[in-house]
């Protein structure tokens, strides 16, 4: 099996760079003569060589990962926790950051429904392609297959729905336990809080929540959190 799709990504790969390419398709679907297109062709890769290089290197490492991963791994562990546990991990978030528990609250309820939608959408089919070397390298560390983890359809999981790149930089392993996961509502919830800070939270609480998710009416329905707790 493993031999067949490594097959099957060569041929792709070889599609790709003939076909898809925007370099060599606007030579091969041109009206030039035959042999000028030879010539065309054959100089565009000669000179673009390294670079063409780098991305089929690129295209089979993530095949071979994803393929890898798909034989070993297993799909994310999430387990909702109860209003008075939250209620906690939210006072502690806040005691840690110095930021209101409120806030935590409400991200945790606007993202996730408290850890209740997650998302349905297969992760690794709609990240974009700088995306998804932060995602197989959640995946290596936390020996997840891939192809089973779900979340939001612009690729964002766990209970504070996480973009992968932002994970990577900005996870706190909060509960101990040796590993980022950001299904786990502690990672999740100390991994948020920590982005906040790291956008000026403390000076500037309304613009962090902006940069958490850049629209003015999400930051508005967090803010009113403040007013219910």
């Amino acid at each position: 099996m493993l031999k067949n799709l490594i097959v099957l990504g060569v041929l792709l790969l070889c599609v790709y760079m003939t076909c898809v390419h925007s370099g060599t398709s606007a030579i091969i679907f041109s009206e030039e003569p035959l042999w000028s297109k030879i010539v065309d062709l054959s100089s565009y890769l000669l000179v673009n060589a390294v670079n063409l290089g780098w991305e089929a290197l690129r295209f089979l490492s993530y095949l071979l990962l994803d393929v890898w991963d798909s034989l070993t791994g297993d799909a994310p562990h999430y387990e909702i926790r109860g209003q008075r546990e939250l209620y906690q991990l939210y006072q502690q978030v806040s005691h840690w950051s110095g930021l209101p528990w409120q806030i935590f609250w409400g991200l945790h309820r606007e993202e996730s429904n408290l850890g209740r939608n997650l998302g349905k959408t297969q992760v690794v089919s709609v990240l974009p392609k700088r995306q998804l070397s932060y995602f197989y390298q959640i995946c290596r560390e936390l020996h997840w297959d891939p192809q089973q983890v779900y979340g939001s359809r612009k690729g964002a999981v766990g209970p504070f729905q996480f973009i992968p790149e932002t994970w990577v930089r900005n996870a706190i392993d909060a509960n101990g336990d040796g590993v980022k996961d950001p299904f786990d509502v502690e990672d999740a919830a100390y991994s948020a809080a920590n982005y906040l800070l790291r956008n000026g939270g403390r000076d500037d609480l309304q613009k962090a929540i902006w940069h958490y998710n850049q629209d003015r009416r999400y930051v508005k329905r967090i803010m009113s959190y403040l007013e219910q707790g």
